[in-house]
């Protein structure tokens, strides 16, 4: 139900935060611009967007972060690489955890590998859904991804609720993503 409105939602809320994110850009070695958004290694996204009891996620990584490489998997160590990762990440409760007292139960779990760009490049595209008995109980969220994905260096959170929106940057080591801007009274 949400995750069809979710895109749309997301555009009208982000792309003014994208735009201001593509002016202020500082430029990395390994950073390409395709389809109208940054490719840069050991960066991620992830989406948040939560209502009523539903919290939906999107997290958006160069294969690069996830496996180490973002060619093709030809080899099989570079196909049983992807196929652990798939596993890992439609498993998200084994990444982010919530507070017990949020009550949050996995919903649903996607995984898709998109070839970005004519020089094939990997790109990992995640949705998951939670729905929740306590909304105002959510935060903070704890993650074990940095551990779990040791070539991303950063995820780039981008939140939005009924009660507001906040950006967040997430840095290698982190273990806690605080949403009481975006979750409570």
């Amino acid at each position: 139900m949400y995750y069809k409105t979710l895109p749309v939602v997301l555009s009208l809320v982000f792309v003014p935060c994208v735009a201001w994110a593509e002016k202020h850009d500082h430029k990395h070695e390994h950073e390409e611009t395709r389809q109208g958004h940054v490719h840069e290694h050991g960066v991620s996204a992830l989406k948040i967007a939560i209502e009523g009891k539903q919290i939906e996620m999107e997290l958006e990584a160069p294969g690069h972060d996830i496996v180490g490489f973002e060619h093709e998997a030809k080899s099989d160590e570079d196909k049983a690489a992807v196929e652990k990762a798939i596993k890992l990440l439609k498993q998200p409760l084994s990444l982010i955890s919530f507070p017990a007292k949020a009550g949050c139960k996995l919903a649903s779990s996607e995984v898709e590998v998109h070839k970005e760009g004519e020089e094939g490049h990997a790109e990992f595209h995640v949705h998951w859904e939670f729905t929740c008995t306590d909304m105002n109980a959510i935060t903070p969220l704890q993650t074990k991804i940095f551990s779990q994905f040791p070539n991303m260096e950063e995820i780039d959170i981008e939140a939005i609720s009924e009660k507001g929106q906040t950006a967040i940057e997430l840095e290698k080591g982190a273990v806690e993503i605080d949403l009481s801007a975006v979750v409570g009274s």
